[in-house]
């Protein structure tokens, strides 16, 4: 599956404080990345945005933005690969008395948050080729592959919003910001399916990058909940950017819950 086992080890090497040595491994994972005749494909989101998070936190700005761009760039490049994941059925996770709680605060949310299963298939490449015969170009075939649908998004949306601090003032200028949001207003992804939150939460992180807040909170609020009902990988992150909008506006008691 991709990404690999030994990128998901190194996220815990990241945790614990050590970036110069996840640096070094997420750097080796991406070496040996799935890759098109063309250009890398959607698991190198994943080690863009990591190694992009280790110079970050060692205050290597350059170097971090550089490898947020490319992540967010690979995801341009296929901006509709959540249509051909083989997604499983939305199963609920543990109720909240059975759930760890943090020592300095309890939420007051009353959803339940659902349990996502760490690899799905995905289809790569194409069963009909005749269209590449006619006109030209490459031929792929097709193959599943099990990859981890929720670190993919998670990576994306970190990129983006880092990506948006680093910019600063530039950012709502800045082109790949304008993409984003007319990509993820296309919404590709499954029409009428659970993933759509995720489709959401990303819309509204680029509308932030962008200079559009008042879109943002709508697109950020829609995406808080898959199904309408569970908390999701990419929730916290909503409720977060969520905050961030009423403290700009003033609104300190609305950006404190």
């Amino acid at each position: 599956r991709v990404p690999t086992v030994q990128y998901r080890a190194t996220i815990g090497a990241y945790h614990d404080g050590d970036y110069v040595r996840a640096l070094r491994s997420f750097q080796s994972e991406g070496r040996g990345a799935i890759k098109t005749a063309t250009t890398r494909w959607i698991d190198s989101i994943c080690y863009h945005a990591m190694i992009g998070e280790c110079h970050y936190q060692m205050g290597q700005l350059p170097e971090a933005l550089e490898h947020y761009t490319s992540a967010v760039q690979l995801y341009l490049a296929y901006p509709d690969w959540l249509t051909h994941v083989q997604f499983r059925q939305l199963e609920p996770g543990r109720p909240a008395g059975q759930r760890e709680q943090v020592t300095w605060g309890r939420s007051k949310r009353t959803s339940q948050p659902a349990h996502f299963r760490d690899s799905m298939l995905i289809g790569m490449g194409r069963l009909d080729a005749n269209e590449a015969y006619r006109q030209g170009g490459v031929v792929t075939p097709p193959k599943l592959f099990g990859i981890d649908v929720v670190e993919i998004v998670r990576a994306t949306s970190l990129a983006i919003r880092r990506r948006a601090e680093l910019l600063g003032p530039l950012s709502k200028h800045d082109s790949l910001n304008g993409q984003l949001v007319t990509a993820l207003s296309a919404r590709p992804g499954p029409p009428n399916h659970w993933s759509e939150c995720w489709i959401d939460v990303q819309l509204g992180l680029a509308r932030l990058a962008a200079g559009q807040p008042t879109q943002a909170r709508s697109s950020l609020q829609r995406g808080l909940l898959a199904a309408g009902q569970y908390d999701h990988p990419l929730t916290g992150v909503a409720l977060f950017e969520l905050g961030r909008i009423a403290m700009d506006e003033g609104n300190l008691k609305e950006a404190a819950g």
